[in-house]
């Protein structure tokens, strides 16, 4: 298996997507999955609805970012385009480290339209809730 922190980013086929808005614990979540099973790729965005003087003491008043390996990051994302299927994410230098993906996510999201229009406006909502907006935003 390839190295993806070396690489010059991740790219998968999103074949499952799953969105709490919010779920039962406050968090919006939007989970971005290459197989139905979980195998494989994939990213979890999550962003919790309170945050606690701690929360914020530790720079974690925003939005994270998992991978498939349970790497996590706070903030991070530099850019987000939705064009069509094809999601394309950017990552500043020290989140794509931290998650090993590189500084450019592609996901060909291959999920039903409606789907692709709930992951756009949950994604929306999870990356401008917290204090680490995304300076492009296309969704």
């Amino acid at each position: 298996m390839e190295d993806q922190s070396t690489s010059s980013g991740c790219s998968f086929g999103v074949r499952a997507v799953g969105v709490e808005d919010p779920s039962e614990d406050g968090v919006v979540i939007v989970g971005l999955a290459e197989y139905p099973d979980g195998d494989g790729q994939n990213l979890i965005f999550q962003l919790g609805l309170e945050f606690d003087e701690q929360d914020v003491a530790l720079g974690m008043d925003t939005y994270c970012l998992s991978v498939e390996t349970g790497a996590t990051f706070y903030g991070g994302v530099t850019s987000c385009v939705l064009d069509g299927d094809l999601l394309t994410i950017g990552l500043d230098a020290e989140a794509a480290a931290t998650l090993r993906t590189g500084e450019e996510c592609r996901l060909r999201l291959m999920v039903p339209p409606e789907s692709i229009a709930l992951v756009a406006e949950v994604l929306r909502k999870v990356l401008t809730g917290g204090g680490a907006t995304p300076t492009r935003l296309i969704l």
